[in-house]
């Protein structure tokens, strides 16, 4: 029977301060702490019963490490590598079946060194990628890497029963620890592994969304960066005064993109630059109304609905796109569900 494990109340008292400790950890913008990370990484390999990496590689973002991983990948490769067995020559195929035939126990150290380039060698070969190598291998590789300092969600939990309640067990995650404290995204491999650096910058709203109005929500070290409105990805240029137009942001076809867009322009420069004519309004703000605009060939006229999605009117507003048809401002929101205009129907919205 597995053991009945008690908290008690002064330890469960202390939870707060362990939710706190590792949600700064998973936000955490400090950078790579290498030793750490290092240390974490061979607490595990000894747990998996596997020797540890010779080549130690650091990257400055998620998008790096994929590169990095692709060139390594490309280099060890079955069928694309000749290994230098002493004074023999083995194919690539005969990788592991090398480690046991041709040379045990001193092929790793002779092979190694002359396959595995150093940091500042691998670094500088990731421009050679082609778009078909990333194409290739990039998805398959993406799913291999560990996810560090964004596994603390979970983390936090054995760590309170370790340090807390005392449940020993827990320390056989003693290396997930360290390297969640330590960096971001990692990538083990048998040949070597590949620390990437946490972001720089992290950037939200009062809803924990991502979100920046004048710059990136999110980025790294090497310039690579997410931007973001309350939570909707979108294009970097948008934010950038001028770039885009009124048109553009309507043309948007998903919808979450097409709202952010209208708020980076705000809607009151929006109807004025399209020269919107109000057709319809309804009282509810959550029903809005139906505007027309025109937007320059081949697309030509088109109807929206701007709706809010609170009923007090003081929440985010919504460009709904609606058939050309559409009269008033509630066929066109209830025709986007597929439904009759009924008035009856208007307290059912969830927009």
């Amino acid at each position: 029977m597995p053991k009945k494990i008690e908290v008690l109340p002064e330890q469960e008292a202390q939870i707060p301060a362990y939710i706190e400790k590792w949600r700064e950890i998973g936000l955490s913008t400090e950078p790579l702490n290498l030793e750490v990370a290092v240390r974490g990484a061979k607490l595990l390999y000894i747990q998996a019963k596997r020797p540890f990496p010779t080549h130690i590689y650091t990257a400055q973002s998620p998008w790096q490490g994929l590169l990095m991983q692709i060139r390594l990948h490309l280099i060890l490769m079955p069928g694309e590598l000749a290994i230098q067995a002493g004074p023999k020559l083995m194919p690539g195929e005969a990788r592991d079946q090398g480690r046991s035939q041709a040379m045990p126990g001193k092929l790793a150290t002779q092979v190694g060194p002359k396959l595995m380039p150093a940091q500042s060698e691998l670094v500088a070969s990731l421009d050679g990628l082609s778009k078909q190598d990333i194409k290739t291998h990039g998805f398959g590789l993406l799913h291999q890497a560990l996810y560090g300092s964004q596994d603390a969600f979970w983390l936090a939990f054995y760590n309170f029963f370790l340090e807390v309640v005392g449940v020993q067990d827990c320390n056989k995650l003693q290396g997930l620890f360290d390297i969640a404290q330590s960096c971001g995204w990692w990538i083990p491999h048998e040949e070597y592994i590949i620390f990437q650096d946490r972001p720089n910058l992290i950037r939200f709203d009062d809803q924990k969304r991502l979100h920046n109005p004048i710059g990136p929500a999110l980025s790294y070290r090497d310039g690579d960066a997410i931007y973001a409105w309350h939570g909707t990805r979108i294009p970097p240029e948008w934010i950038n005064p001028g770039t885009l137009t009124a048109s553009e942001a309507l043309s948007v076809r998903n919808q979450d993109e097409r709202l952010a867009a209208c708020e980076i322009l705000g809607w009151e420069n929006i109807l004025k630059e399209l020269d919107a004519v109000e057709l319809d309004r309804h009282p509810n703000p959550q029903v809005g109304i139906l505007v027309e605009v025109v937007f320059p060939d081949p697309v030509g006229k088109q109807r929206f609905v701007r709706v809010c999605e609170t009923a007090d009117g003081k929440g985010r507003m919504f460009a709904l796109g609606v058939r050309p048809d559409c009269k008033t401002a509630l066929e066109g929101v209830l025709s986007t569900f597929s439904l009759p205009a009924d008035e009856s129907l208007v307290p059912a919205l969830r927009l």
